[in-house]
């Protein structure tokens, strides 16, 4: 176990986990879907449609996969990439509506930082969508900043990129 906060502990993932971390994410992100209409029609990569070939990708290109549990139930996710010319991108970050708003998006984001400086990050970077203001909050509160704007053809919404400094 890496880290124990009241019952929630955070453990690696491996393949056996490819299922239930597609499945999590899937259902953590379902009501982002909602609130700003995002369908596989017109948005398909938003991560509510995560599946278990898009995890296996990943795995495949070395992303490092935390899964939170509360007991036997998985309830929170975060992966992070090998780190490039210092920066780690952050993805996946994730917890059941049930389980938000007792700390464990701020447990699983620190364990991920810890083990992505240990890698060689000097950065921590995430992207938001732009209109979801609560979140690019939450993020704030934790120590990330604004570093640019962007809005892709193939997204429906415009994009908000935060960084992190690790290892302060």
């Amino acid at each position: 176990m890496l880290l124990s906060s009241s019952s929630f502990s955070i453990l690696p993932a491996n393949e056996s986990d490819i299922r239930r971390i597609a499945e999590l994410i899937a259902a953590a992100f379902a009501d982002v879907a909602l609130r700003f209409d995002l369908t596989r029609e017109n948005c398909p990569t938003h991560t509510s449609f995560t599946t278990d070939a898009d995890i296996q990708r990943c795995m495949g290109f070395g992303t490092t996969f935390l899964l939170a549990f509360d007991g036997e139930c998985a309830c929170g996710c975060i992966s992070f990439r090998q780190p490039k010319n210092g920066i780690s991108i952050f993805e996946k970050i994730g917890v059941l509506p049930k389980f938000r708003h007792r700390g464990l998006g701020n447990a699983l984001v620190a364990q991920a930082a810890d083990q992505a400086y240990r890698q060689g990050a000097t950065l921590a970077e995430i992207g938001v969508i732009e209109d979801h203001h609560e979140l690019i909050a939450w993020y704030g509160k934790i120590g990330f900043t604004c570093v640019r704007k962007a809005r892709f053809k193939h997204l429906p919404f415009g994009v908000v990129n935060m960084q992190m400094p690790l290892g302060n």
